[in-house]
């Protein structure tokens, strides 16, 4: 379990590697911003690979807000679009909120373009292509991303191009302004 402790990013001490968190245990921080962290993490049953974000209490603090997340995401997981990140769940362990997605086995397209050095027009071309077929199924049932960066496009095996946390941008600008990712 997570000990809570003050943090910079909303109130409480985060997960860290080689903790365990509810029913995963974390590997590796991989990214950090505004709205909580983002972990590499193993579920205990499956011993799957996956991409757990645990949530800032800043955003989380507003209860409407999980509401408005888990509408705005399971709505994007309906669609079954093979371009969008699967999404496992958004749960709690005590009162630290979080998002639990497939895992990018290929990695992040900001990753692969820092390590290969190169990002060809033919390359940038298929990811805009394959980005905005996905992005344009979501919009057709009023589902934005809103927040759409390189890590948030993710690398599989035979360079499938998947998007993740589609809906959730939405959330968050649905309670709290443009300001706050």
């Amino acid at each position: 379990m997570v000990e809570k402790a003050k943090d910079a990013l909303g109130g409480y001490r985060f997960p860290k590697p080689d903790e365990r968190f509810g029913v995963y245990q974390i590997e590796a921080l991989i990214d950090e911003d505004k709205s909580g962290r983002v972990y590499k993490a193993k579920e205990d049953t499956s011993g799957k690979d996956i991409c757990l974000k645990v949530l800032s209490s800043e955003l989380t603090r507003n209860s409407s807000f999980i509401d408005v997340l888990r509408i705005q995401m399971q709505a994007a997981a309906s669609l079954n679009d093979p371009g969008i990140a699967e999404l496992y769940e958004i749960g709690a362990v005590g009162d630290i909120y979080y998002v639990a997605t497939e895992w990018a086995t290929s990695g992040w397209l900001s990753q692969e373009i820092v390590e290969s050095g190169k990002f060809t027009l033919s390359d940038a071309l298929e990811v805009i292509i394959k980005c905005a077929e996905t992005l344009h199924s979501a919009a057709e049932i009023r589902i934005f991303h809103g927040n759409l960066r390189l890590n948030c496009i993710l690398i599989f095996p035979g360079r499938q191009i998947k998007i993740s946390e589609i809906g959730f941008a939405a959330a968050v600008r649905a309670l709290y302004g443009s300001n706050n990712l």
